[in-house]
């Protein structure tokens, strides 16, 4: 399912509750998303990535600000497919096969048909434990399971992470074809070379609020501001 309108976050603020109190993690931030582009949301560790991510996911509310898309609808977990960082933590079935099928709806042919378009070989797998899996086999196997979603919107955490060259390759490719179908992409990485590689706008957040925007490859090749921004 692709989308004519963008995912927009207005003025949003979050923060975490900790024993020590208060942990602000998003402050004041706005952004936009737009359906057939990927954009690289870039950051040191901390910087509030993935808490960006999980918001613009609908898995967590701001404390304040709004996250809609264009026709003022706030986006929910079925409609925003979110790849978290450590996938295989959210394994629960005996098989490969039944987590592609999880959902119910999904034939043998269709998850089969997954696997291959992340580069995997379901002879091989559909019958395998996932706790079996590599770490790069589960996080490829995790993707394959949020191909089966008709969301309009993808958000990858780190999908590079455990992953060989070939892997990568692989990533590149499902990354680049989700945005192709016309779906909103969201890339969180803090590997700026495979964000050039793939990625059409670049955000780079500190502290929580956005410091820069623009294209990723002029990010790639400006080594003043990348030093600047800690990256």
């Amino acid at each position: 399912m692709k989308t004519d309108s963008a995912l927009c976050a207005q003025e949003i603020a979050y923060s975490y509750h900790t024993r020590r109190g208060k942990c602000k993690a998003v402050d004041s931030l706005s952004c936009t998303l737009l359906p057939g582009r990927v954009t690289a949301i870039l950051g040191a560790s901390g910087s509030g990535k993935s808490t960006l991510g999980l918001l613009l996911a609908g898995l967590l509310k701001p404390d304040s600000g709004v996250i809609s898309f264009q026709n003022d609808r706030e986006p929910t977990p079925e409609d925003v497919a979110y790849l978290f960082q450590f996938p295989e933590q959210l394994f629960s079935e005996e098989t490969v096969e039944k987590e592609l099928r999880r959902n119910g709806n999904v034939t043998v042919e269709e998850a089969s048909r997954a696997l291959e378009n992340v580069g995997l070989h379901p002879t091989d797998l559909l019958g395998c434990g996932p706790f079996e899996l590599s770490g790069g086999q589960a996080r490829l196997v995790a993707t394959a399971v949020q191909l089966t979603r008709s969301s309009c919107a993808v958000i990858f955490d780190e999908p590079t992470a455990g992953l060989d060259w070939k892997m990568r390759a692989n990533m590149r490719r499902v990354i680049r074809e989700r945005a192709n179908e016309g779906k909103i992409v969201g890339l969180i990485t803090h590997h700026l070379p495979f964000a050039a590689s793939v990625s059409d706008d670049a955000l780079v957040l500190s502290e929580g609020c956005i410091k820069w925007e623009g294209n990723p490859e002029q990010l790639m090749n400006d080594s003043e501001v990348r030093h600047r921004l800690g990256i």
